[in-house]
């Protein structure tokens, strides 16, 4: 089962500021990101008519569309996780220059060296908290249109049925103790929703967030300079 691994990934970025203490290590993919997905409903079957489960994070990235989102997604974050761990690495030889050099090197260049560290993890924290925001204003932009198309082919698919609640249980803590594989939707709803965007392609997002230009810590926006001003005792 596919699961999108771009956003919790995220988490692994904020380690990124230990950098003195312990060398980068590849990110391990969670199993769960949190997605757009309809209002939990109540565990107790209705007498309306039977039930029925989907995974709705299947139904939401194992489509046509939702692939394509995904890539894109995972593409974004394995860029800015490259930056990241690059400036971990900076840091990292910075400190590892300092320990070696301990005994030897000039308290200027230690100085140097401190105020390095310094400013990374600075930076680290910075790029941390502008990179969390871009993910997930590109989660927005790229899963909510789809997920709007699954609650639709969900809902339809139920109306032609005659089902009076669909469980979502692609979460891991649910209120479903057992189920007949029967019940499961999830791959019918895929095909449904296929064949939607087909007909009624999703428009592509338009824009993409920025992150706010770097500047080092406590300096004040950057201000255009003032034109000289003339001497009245000099002749043109």
């Amino acid at each position: 089962m596919r699961r999108l691994t771009y956003l919790c990934l995220i988490t692994l970025l904020l380690s990124a500021v230990a950098y003195a203490q312990t060398p980068a290590a590849p990110a391990t993919p969670p199993q769960t990101a949190a997605v757009p997905k309809p209002a939990a409903t109540s565990s107790a079957a209705p007498s309306g008519g039977p039930v029925a489960t989907i995974d709705f994070m299947r139904a939401l990235t194992e489509n046509g569309e939702g692939k394509k989102a995904t890539n894109k997604l995972n593409a974004e974050f394995t860029s800015r996780q490259t930056k990241l761990q690059a400036k971990q690495k900076e840091g990292q030889d910075a400190q590892s220059k300092l320990q070696a050099g301990d005994k030897v090197l000039a308290d200027a260049v230690k100085a140097d060296l401190s105020k390095k560290i310094e400013q990374v993890s600075t930076d680290l924290n910075r790029m941390n908290e502008d990179y969390q925001r871009e993910m997930s204003e590109l989660q927005q932009q790229y899963l909510s249109p789809i997920a709007d198309v699954v609650k639709k082919v969900v809902a339809n698919y139920a109306a032609e049925k005659g089902y009076a609640v669909v469980f979502d249980v692609s979460q891991e803590a649910n209120n479903i103790i057992f189920q007949s594989p029967s019940a499961d939707i999830t791959q019918d709803v895929i095909v449904r929703i296929d064949e939607e965007t087909s007909k009624n392609p999703i428009k592509a997002p338009t824009g993409a967030p920025t992150a706010a230009p770097a500047r080092p810590p406590g300096a004040a926006p950057a201000t255009p300079p003032k034109p000289p001003t003339p001497d009245p005792t000099k002749k043109p």
